[in-house]
């Protein structure tokens, strides 16, 4: 009765979205897929423990020392059985990735920093992490001291899967791309299974209150507004439909609408690279879109191109001074021209550093195989060692 009740209220309440996750085992697998025999194990279980306390619960012998040993054997058993589960079912692969997800909808920065800090080559975690960064507004300063592996760490590649996709929306909405946010959050919301990904409902509803698209805003907010965990939110955003003066004095709204271009434009149809700096062009204040155009340049190591982007933008409201990262690579564009580098105020600190660098470089070019290692020990967090060494 307790469970009927209780289902009941899960489902009226919006907990959960039908009864049968309710009361049968459909919400714990994909219901395109077949699920296996061990689905139905905790129910048989149950029985069983039933049908044993019934057999059991007479037998006066089972006192002192063989009660005890009793209980200590069923532990046993559900340890064994735990332990022997978690590595045949358990999703420990996909753990960080989830934990990473949750971060980001949190907004806890410094925790996905500090999870990237061991060397990885997963590029869904060098985008999480470049992310992260770029949200701190530390991309271009900090992003050689944490693991790269190519540009493909800034966007990996869209895959249609709600995963990808969710991500791929956060990242474009870091980089102020509302267009891009909007259709990968679509994109998530209807590959998700059953009621959707609230999450991604949430981002549509901010896109379409930045677009102004008031009326698709409320829609979405009415749903939201079905559901246990999200109403709260759902009801503090109606304040912005149909108020153009709220969104444009919001934080968060009122930047992503500076963000949108005067002109349309197909998403990457002249570059991912040429997209960001159209972002950064239409709002200087979005250093995040700029950053991560640099950064992209010098992952790809497409020095001619970073050569163009700080010569044309330094001194401007879009490149006032350089970050770390980009004065490193300043002084590769032109090694043997200190004036150059001046010419973009390149600190002292960075070239006494580079000298010392090139100076170990020519100390150990004899010995090349042990070179990267060594060198990483002291400049492993240089775009020095990013350009020669991988």
């Amino acid at each position: 009765m307790i469970v009927l009740i209780l289902g009941e209220l899960c489902v009226r309440y919006s907990v959960i979205g039908e009864y049968r996750f309710v009361f049968l085992p459909d919400s714990y697998y994909y219901f395109r897929l077949v699920p296996d025999k061990v689905i139905y194990f905790s129910w048989i279980a149950f029985y069983a423990a039933l049908v044993v306390t019934c057999l059991c619960k007479n037998k006066e012998s089972w006192a002192g020392k063989k009660r005890l040993a009793l209980g200590i054997s069923q532990f046993i058993i559900l340890g064994l059985i735990f332990w022997k589960g978690f590595d045949l079912y358990g999703e420990q692969k996909s753990y960080r990735l989830k934990m990473m997800d949750y971060f980001t909808r949190t907004e806890q920065w410094d925790r996905i920093l500090v999870s990237c800090k061991e060397p990885t080559t997963n590029q869904l975690y060098l985008c999480y992490q470049n992310m992260a960064l770029a949200r701190k507004g530390i991309l271009a300063d900090e992003a050689f001291k944490y693991t790269q592996h190519g540009p493909r760490g800034l966007m990996v590649a869209w895959n249609k899967s709600t995963t990808i996709s969710a991500l791929l929306s956060d990242v474009y909405f870091t980089m102020g791309n509302v267009a891009a946010a909007q259709e990968m959050a679509f994109e998530s919301n209807i590959g998700a299974l059953c009621d959707g990904n609230p999450r991604m409902t949430q981002r549509l509803v901010q896109t379409n209150l930045i677009y102004g698209a008031y009326p698709v805003a409320e829609k979405y907010i009415a749903v939201l507004e079905n559901t246990f965990y999200y109403k709260d939110w759902a009801k503090a955003q109606r304040k912005f439909l149909y108020n153009d003066e709220a969104v444009e004095t919001d934080p968060l709204l009122g930047n992503m609408r500076r963000n949108l271009l005067a002109e349309n434009h197909l998403i990457q149809m002249d570059g991912f690279d040429t997209d960001l700096i159209r972002l950064a062009e239409q709002n200087p204040s979005n250093k995040a879109a700029f950053h991560y155009a640099g950064v992209f340049y010098l992952l790809a190591k497409d020095v001619m191109r970073f050569k163009t982007l700080v010569e044309t933008y330094y001194g401007t409201d879009l490149l006032p001074s350089l970050p770390v990262s980009f004065q490193e690579a300043v002084i590769i564009l032109s090694e043997k021209d200190p004036d150059y580098w001046k010419r973009f105020g390149v600190s002292e600190s960075i070239v006494g550093r580079f000298t010392d660098y090139k100076r170990q470089v020519l100390a150990g070019r004899n010995n090349s195989n042990a070179l990267p290692g060594l060198m990483y020990r002291s400049y492993g967090d240089t775009y020095w060692y990013y350009y020669m060494f991988k």
